[in-house]
């Protein structure tokens, strides 16, 4: 019995399948600091549900993007709805300190800082 329990506990461990949302991101960012400087003052809205929203105003006028968001092991995945025609997916290396979200991308390492908005 004891061997059985301790076996599902280790399957269940050794999961890789995608989770819910992390709790912890959920909320309102603004990109502070990026790789390649655009962007900065992005707002970013990550909800519970999985779905996200980002917005910037660019000379007065407000560009929105929407899409779905999950942690995959220690990525954090982004699915941004049509952009330009097309559905963009990115998986992102997270760090989350205090109230500071850095992501590293996983294909060119460009860096992002977000600080979550009070």
């Amino acid at each position: 019995m004891t061997i059985a329990i301790l076996s599902s506990v280790f399957l269940l461990a050794c999961d890789n399948s995608p989770t819910a949302p992390n709790d912890e991101l959920v909320g309102t960012w603004i990109l502070v600091s990026a790789t390649d400087s655009e962007g900065v003052g992005t707002v970013w809205v990550l909800r519970a549900d999985g779905t996200f929203r980002q917005s910037i105003e660019v000379e007065g006028i407000e560009i929105a993007v929407s899409g779905s968001w999950e942690i995959v092991g220690d990525k954090l995945v982004t699915v941004f709805d049509e952009i330009v025609g097309e559905v963009r997916t990115f998986s992102e290396g997270y760090t989350l300190r205090g109230g500071r979200l850095t992501l590293v991308d996983d294909d060119d390492g460009s860096v992002e800082i977000w600080e979550r908005r009070e």
